[in-house]
C-alpha cells in the first residue's frame, strides 16, 4: 500500500479469501453436524422438524415483516440444511421487502460466495449497486471479490463503473492502490489527477499525489504536481482550503531534497503572486523567516526581519484600526515592498475611518488621505483614480462638524496641474458653499488662481463672496484693497475704504484707518491724511496711535521741502499732546520723550535737542511690599519737568472735644 494511502473502516476489510476459507469451514462443520446428528431417529423425523421450524419462522414473519433478523435466522437455517433454494427465496423475499438493506444483500452475497456460487454472487453484486451505486459497502466488496478471483481486469472496469457515481475520496485511493499493486503506475496518476478533478480542495488528496510521485515518480513531476495544487486552491474562490499548508508542505520537500534556494523561492514568490489573507499571509512569512535564518543571506533575513515587523505592524492595526500614526509607519515600511503592497496598505488604512467626533482623530485620518492621494497620482500615474478618490474622501467628511478646507485645496491644485482650470473653478467654489465662507484660505486660494489666469472680474466676485459671507473681517477688506491698489484703481480703493469703515470692528478702524492714511500719503492727499490720524488720535490716543501719527508728518516734511517746516513744527505739536495724553503711564510717557529726542537729533538745532534731552526721566528702583509682606522691587521714571511735590504741613490735633469728654468723665467720678 503506498504512503499515505487512505483505509477502509475495519467492518468492510473482506477479502474473498476470507469468504471462501469461511465457506469452506462452514460446509464441512455442516456435514459432520448432519452425520453426527443422532437426535434424529428417521429421515420423517427430521422433515417434520424442519416443517415446525419452517412454519415457526412463517408465522413470526407473518407478524413482523420488517424485523431483518428474523428473515436472516430463517436463511441461515436453510442455508444449515444446505436447502439453498429455499434459502435464496427468503433472500430475495426479503430484499423485497426491504430492497434497500445492504446488511440482508451482503450475507447473502457472502451465502453465494461461501458455497462457491461465484457467478451467482457476481449477478448479485450487479444488482446492488445497480440499485444502489451510492452506497460504499457494496462496492468494496465488488472489488474485492474480482481481485480474490485474480480478475484483474474486471476489478478495474468495476472500479471505473464506481468512480463514475463521485465516491468518497477513500474510493479514490482504494483504486489507486489497487493500481500501484500492480505496478500500473500511469494508470494510479490518471487516478490520482481524476480524483484533484473532484475534490480540488482536499489537500490530503494533493499530499498523496506528490508522495506517490517522489515514490514512483520524478522530483519535476512531483514539484509540477505542487504547482498544480497551488494553482487549482488559488483559483478557487471561497476556499475552505488555505494555501500555506500546501506552500509549506513544498518548501519542505525542497529542504528535504537539498535546494533551499527553490524553498526560499517558492515561499517568495507565494507572497508575491497570490493574494492570501492576513492568516496565512502572516503563516507564510513566518516560514520564510524561519527558512532564512537557516539557510538565507544578511540582506534576504533583514528584508524577512522588515515583513515580519510589518506582520507586527498589522496585528496591532487590527487591534486598533484608528492608530494612524502607526498607520503612517506601516505605510513607510510597505514602499520597500513594491507599489501593490503599498496600495493595498492605503487602502486598508483609509478604510479605517475615525468612530470618534474629535478633530484630532479626523486630522490624522485626513493626512494618511493626502498621502495616498499623492501615491495614486504620482507614483501610479492613475489622474482618473486619483480625482475619484477625491470626491470619496470629500463624501466621508462630516462638513457639518469639520471643515478641512486642505482637501479642497489640495484637489483644486491637482485638477489645475491636470491643466482642468474648470474643474478647480468648480471644486473652489464648493469649497466655499461647503464651508459657509468662513475660511479665508479658500478665498485667497480661489483668488490666487483668478489672479494668474488674469481674470480680474472674478477676483473682485471672490472678493465680494467673501465680503458677504463675513462683512466685518479685517484681512478680506485689506485684501481686496491691496489688490485694488496694485491695478492703481484710486476711485475704487478710496471707495472700498469708505464702504470698509461702516463694517470692521471699532477696535479694526485703527489698522484701517492707519492704512488709509497711508494710501493717502502715495496719493499726495496730505491733508486728509493728517485729517484722518487726528480722528485716530481723537478715538483711540494710544501710543502707536501718536507715533504712526507723527511718522506720517514726518514722511509728509521728507516729500514736500517746502512743507517742511511747517510739519515739522506740526510734528513737534503732536509729540507734546502725545507727551500730554500719556502721563498717565510713565512707561508711555518715557517711550513718546525718547522718539521726540530722535526727532530733533534729525529735524531739530543743538538747542531743541538739548532741551528734549533734558526732558528724559531719570530710572529709580523702588520697592513695594506684596500681601505676604515681602518687598518687590521694580523700574520707576522721575521726570525732571514734573512738578516739585510739596510736603503738606503737620496739623495740630484737636484736643477740644477729647478734654471735655475726659472733664465730664472725671466729674462722674468724683460723685
Amino acid at each position: 500500500m503506498a504512503e499515505g494511502s487512505g483505509t477502509a473502516p475495519a467492518a468492510l476489510q473482506i477479502t474473498s479469501e476470507q469468504i471462501i476459507h469461511e465457506a469452506l469451514s462452514q460446509r464441512d462443520a455442516t456435514l459432520r453436524a448432519t452425520t453426527q446428528n443422532t437426535e434424529y431417529a428417521d429421515l420423517e423425523e427430521l422433515q417434520q422438524h424442519q416443517y415446525k421450524q419452517r412454519r415457526s419462522f412463517e408465522q413470526a414473519l407473518t407478524r413482523n415483516r420488517l424485523k431483518t433478523s428474523q428473515w436472516h435466522q430463517y436463511a441461515n437455517f436453510e442455508l444449515q440444511n444446505r436447502d439453498f433454494a429455499r434459502a435464496r427465496s427468503i433472500f430475495e423475499r426479503c430484499l423485497v421487502v426491504m430492497p434497500h438493506h445492504i446488511p440482508t444483500w451482503t450475507k447473502y452475497i457472502k451465502a453465494e460466495l461461501q458455497h462457491g456460487n461465484v457467478n451467482h454472487a457476481r449477478n448479485l453484486l450487479d444488482r446492488v449497486v445497480t440499485l444502489l451505486p451510492r452506497e460504499a459497502k457494496p462496492w468494496y466488496l465488488y472489488v474485492s471479490t474480482e481481485e480474490a478471483l485474480g480478475n484483474v481486469f474486471g476489478t478495474r472496469q468495476v472500479f471505473r463503473k464506481w468512480l463514475e457515481w463521485d465516491p468518497p475520496k477513500d474510493a479514490w485511493m482504494r483504486y489507486i492502490e489497487f493500481e500501484i499493486r500492480y505496478n500500473e503506475y500511469e494508470k494510479a496518476r490518471l487516478g490520482f489527477q481524476a480524483c484533484a478533478v473532484a475534490m480540488p480542495l482536499d489537500l490530503d488528496v494533493w499530499f498523496r499525489w506528490t508522495n506517490f510521485e517522489k515514490l514512483h515518480g520524478t522530483k519535476a513531476l512531483a514539484r509540477e504536481v505542487y504547482a498544480l495544487a497551488i494553482e487549482t486552491v488559488a483559483a478557487i474562490p471561497k476556499k475552505e482550503a488555505s494555501l500555506p499548508p500546501l506552500i509549506t508542505h513544498w518548501a519542505a520537500y525542497e529542504v528535504a531534497s537539498d535546494d533551499f534556494t527553490a524553498a526560499s523561492k517558492v515561499l517568495t514568490v507565494s507572497l508575491a503572486k497570490f493574494s492570501v489573507s492576513e492568516d496565512d499571509r502572516t503563516q507564510l512569512l513566518q516560514a520564510l523567516a524561519e527558512y532564512e535564518k537557516r539557510f538565507g543571506s544578511v540582506e534576504s533575513v533583514e528584508a524577512v526581519t522588515l515583513q515580519k515587523r510589518m506582520l507586527q505592524y498589522a496585528a496591532e492595526l487590527a487591534a486598533s484600526p484608528e492608530d494612524y500614526d502607526l498607520w503612517w509607519i506601516y505605510l513607510d515600511a510597505t514602499e520597500t515592498q513594491g507599489p501593490e503592497e503599498t496600495q493595498r496598505a492605503f487602502a486598508k488604512a483609509v478604510a479605517a475611518s475615525p468612530q470618534s467626533e474629535t478633530k484630532e482623530a479626523w486630522r490624522k485620518y485626513i493626512a494618511v488621505w493626502l498621502r495616498y492621494l499623492m501615491f495614486v497620482e504620482l507614483t501610479l500615474d492613475d489622474k482618473e483614480k486619483t480625482r475619484l478618490l477625491f470626491q470619496e474622501l470629500l463624501g466621508l467628511i462630516p462638513h457639518t462638524k469639520f471643515s478641512f478646507t486642505k482637501v479642497w485645496l489640495a484637489y483644486a491644485k491637482f485638477e489645475i496641474r491636470c491643466l482642468n482650470v474648470a474643474a478647480a473653478r468648480k471644486v473652489l467654489g464648493q469649497a466655499i458653499g461647503r464651508t459657509r465662507g468662513l475660511k479665508p484660505s479658500v478665498f485667497k486660494r480661489y483668488i490666487a488662481l483668478e489672479i494668474q489666469m488674469r481674470e480680474f472680474d472674478r477676483v473682485r466676485k471672490i472678493y465680494e463672496s467673501w465680503l458677504s459671507a463675513a462683512p466685518a473681517l479685517l484681512e478680506a477688506w485689506l485684501a481686496w484693497l491691496e489688490f485694488e491698489m496694485e491695478l492703481d484703481e484710486g476711485a475704487r480703493v478710496a471707495a472700498l475704504f469708505e464702504t470698509a469703515f461702516e463694517y470692521v470692528a471699532v477696535t479694526d478702524r485703527d489698522a484701517l484707518m492707519d492704512r488709509y492714511a497711508g494710501f493717502l500719503l502715495e496719493e499726495g492727499q496730505y491733508e486728509q491724511a493728517e485729517a484722518a490720524f487726528e480722528a485716530i488720535v481723537k478715538d483711540s490716543p494710544t501710543l502707536n496711535g501718536w507715533l504712526r501719527y507723527v511718522e506720517v508728518l514726518r514722511s509728509v516734511a521728507e516729500q514736500d521741502a517746502e512743507l517742511r517746516d511747517s510739519y515739522v513744527a506740526k510734528a513737534r505739536a503732536v509729540y507734546e499732546r502725545a507727551i500730554s495724553a500719556s502721563k498717565a503711564s510713565n512707561e508711555s510717557r518715557f517711550y513718546v520723550l525718547k522718539a521726540l529726542v530722535e526727532f530733533e537729533e534729525v529735524y531739530g538745532d543743538a538747542m531743541t535737542k538739548s532741551a528734549a534731552e533734558n526732558r528724559l526721566p531719570a530710572v529709580v528702583k523702588r520697592k513695594v511690599a506684596d500681601t505676604d509682606g515681602n518687598y518687590n522691587e521694580y523700574l520707576d521714571y522721575v521726570f525732571p519737568d514734573d512738578e516739585a511735590i510739596q510736603e503738606q504741613p503737620t496739623k495740630k490735633p484737636k484736643w477740644g472735644a477729647f478734654l471735655t469728654n475726659a472733664k465730664k468723665w472725671a466729674a462722674t467720678q468724683k460723685e
